[in-house]
């Protein structure tokens, strides 16, 4: 069996696929990979995935007689990332959703959120800025491929 049936990825990313063998007394532990079409992926000798292109791919692993696939869909990488408002400002204990957009759309999105005073202005891990105490802070928005945006927040 593979670590995940499918799988969604974006240009030039890399995923660690795992093979488990079983039953744990296999004659042949030895697990092979294989790319459906290597203009889209590549797969290594130890499962793990580098998307070349957006499409769709099928990543095999074979050991002892049986094989295991996923499919990945890989989307194409963030161009540019725009946040709809890059200046806020909120109370104190009071919260902000981040919203933004990639382009160009359809764009693998995920993003990673971190604020430079967190003493000021915390973000989560969904995007959700919370006011901790008077003062100013930036918030950066980050694309997997390193793209980013930030947000002003002013904390009264």
């Amino acid at each position: 069996t593979l670590s995940k049936k499918t799988a969604t990825m974006g240009e030039k990313g890399s995923l660690a696929l795992t093979a488990t063998v079983s039953p744990s007394n296999a004659n042949d532990k030895k697990v092979t990979w294989k790319s459906s079409k290597t203009s889209l992926a590549t797969v290594s000798s130890r499962g793990v995935v580098k998307a070349k292109k957006a499409g769709k791919v099928k990543i095999t692993a074979k050991a002892d007689g049986k094989s295991a696939t996923c499919t990945i869909t890989i989307k194409k990488a963030p161009t540019k990332i725009t946040v709809k408002k890059p200046s806020v400002t909120i109370k104190r204990k009071k919260t902000y959703k981040i919203k933004y957009t990639l382009k160009p759309s359809g764009a693998m999105n995920k993003v990673t959120y971190s604020s430079n005073k967190k003493s000021v202005a915390t973000v989560s891990k969904s995007g959700v800025i919370k006011g901790v105490k008077k003062g100013t802070a930036v918030i950066t928005v980050k694309t997997y491929n390193k793209k980013t945006a930030k947000i002003k927040v002013r904390v009264k």
